[in-house]
């Protein structure tokens, strides 16, 4: 059974192959399936980055206030 994850961005619901796990350093937001911690999962597309900003997700999703710096994460997607 694959487990089932929901895009920040979207809020689609899907099989969490599809999707990047994105974690937060310092408030500087990287792709990463092995760190240790929260994570918030995303597909690889800029539309679903760009819609997480616009709607502030991230610091939901990381449980956490402040500022996140996405630049990072739009040049490895």
């Amino acid at each position: 059974m694959t487990p089932i994850r929901t895009c920040v961005g979207c809020r689609a619901a899907v099989p969490a192959i599809e999707l990047i796990r994105v974690v937060s350093h310092e408030g500087v937001l990287k792709q990463s399936r092995e760190s240790q911690g929260r994570g918030a999962w995303l597909h690889p597309q800029l539309s679903c980055v760009e819609r997480a900003d616009k709607r502030r997700a991230w610091g939901r999703a990381f449980r956490s206030a402040g500022t996140f710096d996405s630049s990072e994460l739009i040049k490895h997607i």
